[in-house]
């Protein structure tokens, strides 16, 4: 005889990626899974940095990305110039799923902390000479900026190139409150953008709240700064890991 799905009849929102592996895996395991996207990713107002860092990359020793957006849309970019990434440059990631990204469209990175956030990055490149080398950072073009100042601390010679930005997608408000009118078991973020745009669109939130969770520490510390406490924090930190922690957090109660 199967064993019971662990998620069964659970009614769980995800706040991003409609056709990502998230919402495959939640649905094996038997959750009634809705999606509606609270961020929509477009290209930046302009790519003249980023053209301009990918002619002169003798100028720098590693490529940094935090994101697997942006090493998509940092190939795609490069494809459309006639280039590709220069073969001497180090590459560091910032988790699992980037490093994954990375060693598809270009090769597997040389630094990849335990911690999948920048915080991670921060401590393994402490003790690293960086005084004077150039990194390159494709990234966002807003992100934390935490990351940023510890490099330049370091004496990095740090080029900052955006390669896609974050906008409210139309109509999720409209979406977002139907699905929670409908009542749900759980909402999934899996960054901090996702949470703070949920709460621009939705402003008139269910009481009781459902329960919240959260890919990594900064999603969670970005939730808590609207009072909502995370019933199940990934880990590791990666969407396999959100969905066991949510299975966790299920057989708990």
């Amino acid at each position: 005889m199967c064993a019971p799905a662990p998620l069964l009849g659970k009614r769980i929102l995800l706040t991003r990626d409609p056709h990502g592996p998230l919402a495959k895996q939640l649905t094996e395991l038997g959750a009634l899974v809705t999606v509606v996207p609270t961020i929509e990713l477009v290209d930046p107002p302009q790519w003249q940095d980023f053209d301009a860092a990918a002619a002169s990359q003798t100028d720098f020793a590693w490529a940094l990305f935090t994101s697997k957006e942006a090493v998509i849309r940092c190939s795609k970019r490069l494809q459309t110039l006639g280039l590709t990434l220069a073969p001497h440059l180090k590459l560091a990631a910032v988790g699992s799923q980037t490093a994954h990204c990375l060693s598809e469209h270009f090769w597997p990175p040389d630094l990849v902390p335990a911690e999948f956030q920048a915080e991670g990055l921060m401590a393994a490149w402490a003790e690293e000479p960086l005084t004077g080398k150039g990194i390159w950072f494709p990234r966002a073009l807003e992100a934390r900026d935490n990351l940023t100042q510890f490099l330049l601390h370091q004496g990095a010679r740090l080029c900052l190139t955006p390669v896609y930005q974050n906008r409210l997608p139309a109509q999720a408000g409209p979406a977002l409150q139907a699905a929670l009118d409908q009542g749900q078991d759980w909402v999934c973020f899996t960054s901090s953008s996702t949470v703070e745009n949920f709460f621009t669109l939705c402003p008139q939130l269910p009481q009781p709240l459902p329960q919240a969770a959260a890919i990594g520490k900064v999603t969670a510390q970005a939730l808590a700064t609207h009072g909502w406490p995370v019933a199940a924090l990934a880990l590791p930190q990666t969407l396999a890991g959100l969905a066991q922690a949510i299975v966790k957090a299920e057989n708990a109660n």
